[in-house]
């Protein structure tokens, strides 16, 4: 296996993210159908995106139709204001009205946002960061392909500690149906 800090952020980050939500959702039951209505704005994107790269009829008519009514259904509690001045509206990026890092703070995996979240993002995308941690100075500038034993092994302990969070009783979604159970 190899074990590189890059593999276990990945983890570490999705892991992080979704444990902040369910703890986060668990503690605001009231913010649950904005959850689970957002999943009918991330079809219509995820549609438009295959539209536009695979073509119009990647889609089957009746699918199409059936994702642009329900997100129609969805959409209006998603619109956030983008200009003050002119009043003008956008589709909100996310279902919640706080950034991640404000709804892990109102929670107890707050403490965690350096490891869990913003060292993992900084090897998720291309910043001076993720370029200078693996990189190495020598007879001119090469990439380390060495494993990193120990970031790797301090990110699956996170990681580990990330996937018991999903084990506490409490509310369940089925993914199926989207219908919420207790």
């Amino acid at each position: 296996m190899v074990r590189t800090i890059v593999k276990g952020s990945e983890r570490q980050r999705g892991l992080y993210e979704r444990a902040v939500t369910l703890r986060y959702l668990r503690e605001h039951p009231a913010e649950i159908d904005d959850f689970l209505d957002f999943y009918h704005v991330n079809q219509r994107k995820l549609m438009i995106a295959c539209k536009n790269t695979m073509g119009e009829e990647i889609f089957p008519p009746e699918m199409a139709v059936d994702i642009e009514r329900e997100y129609g259904q969805v959409k209006d509690k998603f619109m956030v204001t983008d200009c003050e001045k002119c009043g003008t509206k956008r589709l909100n990026h996310t279902w919640s009205k706080l950034d991640f890092v404000a709804m892990a703070n109102k929670t107890t995996l707050g403490k965690l946002i350096v490891p869990g979240y913003f060292i993992p993002l900084r090897q998720a995308h291309a910043t001076v960061a993720s370029m200078l941690s693996r990189m190495v100075a020598g007879d001119g500038i090469s990439f380390l392909d060495k494993a990193q034993p120990k970031e790797a092994d301090n990110a699956e302990s996170l990681t580990q500690y990330f996937s018991g969070c999903f084990e506490s009783p409490g509310r369940t979604f089925h993914s199926a149906g989207l219908e919420r159970t207790k």
